[in-house]
């Protein structure tokens, strides 16, 4: 398997602040949209 250079995932990719910031706002609008589901 080749390894690609441009897209370092392996690379532990939650030390990048933006990427993680992103990341938890994209899991508290599936949160939201849950509870909307549920009540």
């Amino acid at each position: 398997m080749k390894q690609r250079d441009d897209r370092p995932w392996d690379d532990r990719p939650w030390d990048d602040p933006n990427r993680r910031q992103r990341a938890a706002r994209k899991i508290q609008r599936l949160f939201q949209a849950l509870a909307r589901l549920v009540n």
